[in-house]
């Protein structure tokens, strides 16, 4: 092989490197490109994680807050059950209470009225026997307590119609 032919094969050896130097270069132009799309992703994501991280921060708060109004429920409901634990309570004594009242005007008081007017009634037998004029005399009575109403239920009505027509 001659000095010529040498050079010629390492010129074409050059000229093949060049080749695929500017293969690499456009390669590597091209894996710039993409290290730049792929560096602008990134900013994009970490803008969103810092995003995804406040918006997280502001739900930890949130749970908190939640978190403290729950355990407020739960007092305010116990405190509640307390309550209403004492007004049944109170509400059977009362109920015990009542139920002493009323068994004690059924069998006292009832009783005891019963036989005051029995008796009553047989006084006013042997008054009336006794004085017929005193059974008139309460007729009487009545009837003027009757009228002494009636009159002054017609008193007011005259004030009302005199202060309407004034």
């Amino acid at each position: 092989m001659t000095d010529s032919e040498k050079l010629d094969l390492l010129l074409a050896e050059m000229q093949g490197m060049k080749t695929d130097m500017q293969e690499m270069k456009a390669d590597i132009r091209e894996l710039k490109a993409d290290v730049k799309e792929l560096k602008a992703d990134i900013e994009q994501l970490k803008a969103e994680v810092k995003e995804l991280r406040a918006d997280v921060e502001q739900l930890k708060a949130d749970v908190k807050q939640l978190k403290a109004d729950v355990e407020q429920l739960k007092a305010d409901v116990e405190d509640l059950k307390i309550r209403v634990e004492r007004m049944e309570s109170d509400l059977l004594i009362l109920k015990r209470k009542v139920d002493d009242i009323e068994i004690h005007i059924e069998n006292s008081t009832d009783r005891n009225i019963r036989i005051l007017a029995e008796s009553f009634i047989d006084l006013m037998t042997k008054l009336n026997q006794a004085i017929p004029a005193a059974d008139k005399s309460q007729l009487y009575e009545i009837r003027v307590d009757y009228l002494i109403i009636e009159v002054e239920k017609l008193k007011k009505n005259v004030k009302m119609l005199m202060e309407k027509t004034a």
